[in-house]
């Protein structure tokens, strides 16, 4: 059913136009301008279901892993970074997916 999964990335991309002036985009994901990843993931699986993304400046965005080997250098924790972060920063992983579990659970809801 890709119409479910279309109306979902239309809905994320008016909240994304809608406040674009008051927030930046994150990604926790390292290669946020690759296709695979983020941003441009988003962008690529909205073309594929028939959508037309907005274009988000660049100035609007921020590659939250990025900064942190800015700041802390490359091996500032191992991979995958994401998950030992969580663990390091006793935060709750109560709804964490890691990749593999991500893709399955996108399969099952919108049946794509």
């Amino acid at each position: 059913m890709l119409y479910q999964g279309f109306l979902f990335y239309s809905e994320l991309f008016k909240i994304i136009i809608d406040y674009k002036n008051y927030y930046k985009i994150t990604s926790f994901l390292q290669h946020m301008g690759d296709i695979g990843y983020g941003i441009q993931a988003i962008n690529h699986r909205y073309k594929v279901l028939g959508g037309k993304p907005k274009v988000i400046a660049d100035d609007n965005k921020l590659d939250i892993a990025d900064k942190l080997k800015v700041i802390f250098g490359d091996n500032y924790i191992g991979h995958p970074r994401l998950k030992k972060l969580i663990i390091k920063n006793a935060i709750s992983d109560k709804d964490f997916l890691n990749g593999i579990e991500e893709a399955v659970t996108f399969e099952i809801i919108f049946n794509y």
